[in-house]
């Protein structure tokens, strides 16, 4: 089986139109890149489909990519870090009890 993350590397750097605004924006949230192998895997196997249908990927990425900033401003936990948000929880919860 071939390594996702490689494949996905090199592609990447051969072709930089192929590049999501969207998926570079979300790739800083920290549960995002928790789930960034199954993600690349899924880059690699989908990339023939990608190719076609680019322009309109490209314009829903530019949507998907305001949403996601408008997403951060109303609910800021989205920025922390998984462990710090289970912290949280964990403070909130036991001081309620």
């Amino acid at each position: 089986m071939a390594n996702p993350e490689a494949e996905t590397k090199q592609q990447t750097t051969a072709s930089p139109e192929m590049k999501s605004e969207f998926l570079e924006k979300a790739s800083e949230l920290p549960a995002i890149t928790a789930a960034e192998s199954p993600a690349l895997y899924l880059a690699v196997t989908a990339k023939p489909f990608l190719v076609k249908v680019q322009p309109q990927a490209k314009v829903i990425a530019q949507l998907a990519c305001k949403g996601l900033v408008a997403k951060e401003e109303k609910a800021p936990f989205l920025t922390m870090p998984p462990e710090q948000l289970v912290e949280d929880t964990r403070k909130i919860t036991s001081s309620t009890l």
